[in-house]
């Protein structure tokens, strides 16, 4: 997957963790977290130094710290008064050790060893990303769930946001990627209670799953993967047809108007297909990407994203089917051409491993498969699909075959006309 979507994983503005960590494309960033991460310690910065907010001096007991990034000073024991804007000054050696104890925990999470990057520059690193993320949460909750980063976020709290939670903080930041009316919505509804969430990806994803599976627990919807002893046979554990074929048998495309439930489609048995919008863009894709990624590393992920993706890449296999879908405002992007979109759609889950046994959607394939099949399963449909492709796939073949039509309709009247004048008794 890497290798087809590289750009979708490569970070453009800022490094986080330690897989871009040092990339010189992107330090102009590192000099941003460090701003936040004095403003977290309790302290303004700038190009003539840093004070504290109350505009003092660091005292004597400050210390060098960091060189790597030509910082300037930072309190070692001191804990600095509650200021106006509600920040709390924290010891950055206290965030330091509560990193410092999730250290090794933390390098497990990655397949790499990151052994260049040894104990206190990888400490630092959590630290200042951290710090910088829960700056960026709250920044944008002012103007409208990794371990560590619970840690640091319960470290610095900031009295100001009431009991706003971090992952509250993270929906509402992540929010307008995949617009949804969190005001109306309850957290609990979004978020399993019971989940320790990897990070900030398992989050976010998990608050499009929680609904789907709640879904299922209420029964509104079933979802029965299948078993050996009764799995159906192959070609019922994909969908077979394409918009256009669909449309053709009479399925009726409708775009769901609750877009909350991004992954929730449903098909009723009279041909109705209800699909929420599809939103692609250059900051939604990487997102989808990232999230077929995380299923396909993580061995507890539930395939939903992927199941997803591999419904709507059967769905668009040309320019024509993503023009359909665009039509009845299913599919919603900007990223130049309706072929553009259908090769993007049909590379978005190239070369992973896939379950055809584990799938939420296997019920909405298997009623589309058989709708098609019973419709087709008469000569007169299929003799009018023959019709419909042969002479009236575009404007020019509907215009020749009137004109086929016009020039045997003359031909034959001409005809008559030379039979009847031979025939035709002469007057008296």
């Amino acid at each position: 997957m890497a290798d087809i979507h590289r750009n979708a994983y490569i970070p453009k503005l800022v490094s986080i963790g330690p897989f871009h960590y040092g990339d010189r494309l992107l330090q102009p960033m590192e000099d941003h977290k460090m701003r936040y991460l004095w403003y977290i310690l309790g302290y303004n910065c700038n190009d003539e130094g840093c004070t504290t907010l109350s505009g003092q001096e660091p005292g004597p007991s400050a210390e060098v710290v960091t060189p790597r990034l030509n910082v300037c000073v930072v309190v070692d024991s001191l804990v600095l008064p509650k200021k106006k804007n509600g920040v709390v000054g924290v010891p950055l050696e206290r965030l330091e050790a509560a990193m410092k104890a999730l250290e090794r925990k933390t390098r497990e999470c990655y397949s790499e060893t990151f052994n260049y990057i040894d104990s206190e520059d990888f400490v630092q690193m959590m630290v200042m990303d951290g710090c910088f993320i829960i700056m960026l949460f709250r920044l944008y909750y002012k103007y409208y769930y990794e371990e560590g980063l619970q840690e640091l976020f319960n470290l610095t709290s900031c009295p100001e946001h009431g009991n706003v939670s971090l992952v509250e903080l993270a929906l509402r930041f992540f929010n307008p990627i995949i617009p949804r009316d969190l005001e109306l919505m309850n957290m609990d509804d979004l978020v399993e209670t019971d989940i320790v969430y990897d990070h900030l990806l398992c989050l976010f994803r998990g608050s499009f799953i929680t609904p789907l599976k709640s879904q299922y627990k209420r029964g509104k919807k079933k979802f029965h993967p299948t078993t050996p002893s009764i799995r159906l046979a192959q070609q019922e554990k994909q969908l077979n047809y394409c918009v256009t074929e669909l449309q053709e048998a009479g399925i009726k495309f409708i775009k769901k108007e609750q877009n909350d439930d991004l992954l929730s489609i449903d098909y009723d048995e009279d041909g109705i297909l209800r699909i929420p919008q599809l939103h692609m863009d250059d900051n939604t894709v990487p997102l989808f990407l990232n999230s077929i990624a995380y299923e396909q590393c993580h061995e507890k992920a539930q395939p939903y994203f992927t199941n997803h993706f591999i419904f709507f890449d059967c769905l668009v296999n040309t320019s024509k089917d993503t023009d359909i879908l665009h039509k009845y405002g299913i599919l919603n992007h900007v990223l130049g051409s309706d072929k553009d979109v259908a090769h993007l759609i049909n590379k978005l889950c190239r070369e992973i491993v896939y379950d055809v046994d584990v799938n939420h959607l296997q019920r909405q394939m298997k009623g589309l498969n058989n709708y098609y099949k019973t419709y087709y399963s008469t000569t007169w449909h299929i003799w009018m699909r023959n019709l419909v492709h042969q002479y009236f796939s575009s404007p020019w073949t509907f215009l020749s075959l009137i004109a086929a039509i016009f020039l045997l309709i003359l031909t034959t009247a001409q005809t008559f006309f030379a039979v009847y004048s031979y025939f035709k008794p002469s007057p008296p």
